[in-house]
């Protein structure tokens, strides 16, 4: 018989990792990025829970050593729009703020492609589909642990898990923009291959149901 000490969790997967070559300059070209930009991505809803103001503090702290930098919000409004918007207003970053609303397609894919880094600071995040999708394009991503894929963050090395606050945001945000964007990209495509795709999920669950049905252990 079955108990809790037998219990397998099986992740939520992506259609695939982004092979094709990676063209910066003509994915923020076509966003209307400067080039030699750093460049913060959040991607997700805009809501309280998900503390997107915190994406705008940590990039005023940032801005000293980084005056270049940009910061995008993409993703519909789901409650937080105004507190955002007074972060926004009440900031140092004087227009270096790019809004998108819900994306999808090839927009989706140059938003990813344009970005240094992905960051996603919410205080509870029952998984996290846009960490592993940032991972299939390469993208180093900074999570807090209330973002539940944060351990193939961590199990992967393509980015941060970092303390719950704003301070320690920005500290991990600051050592992926020092980091080999290259390199931490890397790692989290092929951890996405060999563990996230649809057909890696679909294996672990065939093989799941293979050792229940055999009446063994898992």
């Amino acid at each position: 018989q079955f108990g809790l000490n037998n219990v397998v969790v099986i992740p939520h997967g992506v259609a695939g990792v982004n092979d094709a070559p990676t063209d910066v300059a003509e994915a923020r070209r076509a966003l209307n990025i400067p080039e030699r930009a750093k460049v913060l991505l959040y991607l997700s809803r805009v809501a309280p829970v998900k503390r997107p103001h915190w994406v705008i503090q940590a990039a005023s702290k940032l801005l000293p050593e980084y005056p270049d930098l940009v910061t995008i919000f993409a993703g519909p409004d789901a409650g937080a729009e105004s507190q955002l918007a007074a972060a926004i207003a009440s900031s140092r970053l004087n227009g270096q703020v790019k809004r998108f609303g819900f994306v999808t397609g090839d927009q989706k894919r140059q938003l990813f492609e344009a970005a240094d880094v992905l960051v996603l600071p919410s205080q509870s995040e029952n998984f996290g589909v846009v960490v592993v999708e940032a991972m299939a394009h390469g993208l180093p991503v900074v999570v807090t642990p209330g973002v539940a894929s944060h351990i193939y963050v961590d199990a992967s090395g393509c980015g941060l898990t970092v303390d719950d606050n704003v301070d320690a945001l920005t500290e991990g945000i600051r050592k992926l923009l020092q980091a080999d964007k290259t390199k931490l990209g890397e790692s989290g495509r092929e951890y996405v291959t060999q563990h996230l795709t649809w057909r890696a999920v679909a294996e672990q669950l065939e093989a799941a149901y293979g050792r229940v049905t055999q009446c063994r252990k898992i």
